[in-house]
C-alpha cells in the first residue's frame, strides 16, 4: 500500500498531465467573477461573505483575502502562510460570520490540489470574526489537525495520529470533544451546519465517500466515487448550507480527469449535477449561491486571472459563483422536514461518546 506522501505525489503527477487537457474540452458554465485568483486555492462563505488565499509569488505565501457582501475586498493583517489556508466561514458562537482554519508551527511542504490534505505539525485551530484581523484561539495545540468548521459553540475538524484520521467534534462552552468518526485513510474536507457534519473520505486504490452525520448519531454514506484506473477517486470539494450539499468526485485515469459536480439534497436524498467539474479547484455553498476555485489545477499553469478564457485558448482563472436553479416541486418540503434529524444508516467505527480527557474542559468565545 503506497503512503500517504506517494499518494499525494502520485496525483500531483497525475493533474500536471490530465487536469488541463481534459478541462478544455468543456463547456464552461456563466460564473460571475468575485476575484484574482492566482494559485489553487481553498474558498469558503457564509452568508454573503466569501474568502480564499491569494498567491503571492515574490514571498511564495499566502494571504487571506475577505470579500465582503457589498463586493469589497479586504485582506485581514493576520500572519501569512506557504499552504493555502484550510479555512471555513460559517456562524460563530455569538451569531457573526466567522472564518475558522489551522495555524501550524510546522506547514506543509506542499499541497497539492484536488487532493487536499495538509501534513501540518503542531497545529491548534483560530478563529477569526468577518472583517476583523485579530485571531482567537479555538483549541490549544494539538498536534496535526486540519479542515475546521464552524457553526454556533461547536468545531469539527481532522485529527490525524499516525497514519489514522478522525473526525472530532469540540463545544467551546465546555471544550470537551467527540469522535465522529475513524479511518485508516484520508479526511479530506469538512464542513458543519447546525449539528450535521459533511466530510469526505479518501482510501488509496478504493476511491472517495461523502458523509454525513447529525452529532451525537451515526453517519451516514451519501455518494462515492470510486477509484479509477490509476487507483485513484477523491473529491475536490465539499460544501454544505442548510439541508444542501455539494461535492466535486473526481476519478483520475491514464486518459484525463473525469467527473461532474453534485448537488444533494439532503431531505429527499436526491441528486443532480451542474456545469462541469474539469477545471474547479474547491466549492463553498452559501444559500442558492456556488462558489468555485476556478483554474488549473497546479500553480504554475497560472497564466491568466479573468474568467473569461482568452484568444489564445488558456484557461480561465478567478473565484467565481453561480446561482443554482432550485430543486423540482416538493422537495424544498422534505429537505425542511429532514433537516434537523437524518437517519442512522449502518454503525460505523468510530462513532463515540463525549470525550473531555484530551482537551482541558474551558470555555472559548470566538
Amino acid at each position: 500500500m503506497p503512503s500517504r506522501t506517494g499518494a499525494v505525489l502520485l496525483v500531483a503527477g497525475l493533474l500536471a498531465c490530465c487536469w488541463t487537457s481534459s478541462a478544455l474540452a468543456q463547456t464552461l458554465p456563466a460564473f460571475e467573477q468575485l476575484g484574482v485568483r492566482t494559485a489553487p486555492t481553498f474558498v469558503a462563505a457564509y452568508a454573503g461573505w466569501t474568502a480564499w488565499s491569494e498567491y503571492t509569488a515574490g514571498s511564495r505565501r499566502f494571504r487571506l483575502v475577505v470579500r465582503r457582501p457589498d463586493g469589497r475586498l479586504v485582506r485581514p493583517r493576520v500572519a501569512s502562510r506557504p499552504v493555502s489556508f484550510d479555512l471555513d466561514l460559517g456562524r460563530g458562537s455569538r451569531g457573526a460570520p466567522t472564518l475558522v482554519y489551522s495555524r501550524c508551527q510546522h506547514d506543509a511542504a506542499v499541497q497539492p490540489i484536488p487532493l487536499q490534505r495538509s501534513f501540518g505539525r503542531g497545529c491548534r485551530l483560530v478563529a477569526l470574526r468577518a472583517g476583523s484581523s485579530r485571531e482567537r484561539p479555538v483549541t490549544p495545540t494539538l498536534g496535526s489537525v486540519d479542515h475546521p468548521a464552524i457553526w454556533g459553540g461547536r468545531v469539527v475538524y481532522a485529527r490525524h495520529r499516525g497514519r489514522r484520521t478522525s473526525v472530532v467534534a469540540r463545544s467551546a462552552r465546555t471544550g470537551a470533544t467527540r469522535s465522529l468518526y475513524r479511518t485508516t485513510g484520508l479526511v479530506t474536507r469538512l464542513d458543519l451546519h447546525g449539528r450535521r457534519a459533511l466530510y469526505n473520505t479518501y482510501v488509496a486504490k478504493q476511491g472517495s465517500q461523502l458523509r454525513t452525520q447529525v452529532i451525537g448519531e451515526r453517519s451516514r454514506v451519501r455518494d462515492s466515487q470510486p477509484a479509477g484506473d490509476s487507483g485513484l477517486g477523491y473529491v475536490v470539494g465539499a460544501s454544505l448550507s442548510g439541508s444542501r450539499a455539494a461535492w466535486l468526485p473526481i476519478r483520475l485515469s491514464t486518459s484525463g480527469s473525469v467527473g461532474e459536480l453534485t448537488i444533494i439534497d439532503l431531505g429527499s436524498n436526491s441528486k443532480r449535477t451542474v456545469g462541469t467539474s474539469a477545471l474547479i479547484g474547491d466549492i463553498a455553498l452559501d444559500g442558492d449561491q456556488l462558489i468555485v476555485d476556478l483554474g488549473p489545477g497546479t500553480r504554475q499553469e497560472v497564466t491568466t486571472t479573468s474568467c473569461t478564457p482568452p484568444p489564445t485558448g488558456e484557461t480561465p482563472n478567478c473565484i467565481a459563483r453561480q446561482r443554482i436553479a432550485p430543486g423540482p416541486p416538493g422537495q424544498a418540503r422534505a429537505s425542511r422536514r429532514g433537516a434537523q434529524r437524518e437517519p442512522s444508516h449502518r454503525a460505523l467505527a468510530g462513532t463515540g461518546s463525549l470525550s473531555a480527557g484530551r482537551l482541558r474542559p474551558r470555555a472559548i468565545r470566538w
